[in-house]
């Protein structure tokens, strides 16, 4: 009886113990842990210094279009941006949303090839892929654009916008 008693205040005591231990894992009240999501690495292997720049002043551009009174106040808006806006959010959230696409596997696929010397050209000339693609949609669309009256007057169910 002794040693049944003595085993069962063990595993009690190591239960307490464990209990004990993973309560000062616990962040303080309102406070949130954040799991590092699959997609932080591939966001933190692609995102350079002078995308997030480039991003901001993108970013001074939305503010302007938002709020047309800080016309003219671009640089003061590109100050703010830069005390305000928190690069570990936005890799965290941004490795998210890459992480919603891609397994943990093929994350770290692609973060071997974005550290290879191809990879690291293709992150440096990503800014203009990206205007490109969009340059080039935005032609095609252009030039199809006389188009549009004709193409919204038929009277084709099929063929409305729901």
């Amino acid at each position: 009886m002794l040693k049944k008693i003595n085993i069962k205040g063990l595993f009690i005591l190591i239960a307490f113990a464990m209990g004990s231990s993973n309560a000062q894992n616990v962040p303080p009240e309102g406070m949130v842990i954040k799991m590092e999501p699959v997609g932080m690495k591939i966001a933190q292997a692609f995102v350079t210094k002078e995308m997030l720049q480039a991003y901001k002043k993108q970013l001074v551009q939305r503010v302007i279009t938002a709020k047309p009174q800080y016309q003219g106040q671009e640089a003061k808006i590109l100050t703010w941006l830069e005390s305000s806006f928190n690069q570990r959010d936005y890799l965290f959230y941004f490795g998210q949303a890459i992480g919603r696409k891609f397994t943990a596997a093929e994350e770290n696929e692609i973060v071997a090839f974005l550290s290879t010397p191809v990879g690291q050209k293709f992150i440096k000339e990503s800014n203009f892929i990206s205007k490109e693609s969009a340059r080039i949609a935005a032609a095609l669309v252009q030039k199809n654009l006389p188009t549009l009256v004709d193409f919204m007057k038929n009277d084709d169910s099929d063929t409305k916008v729901k």
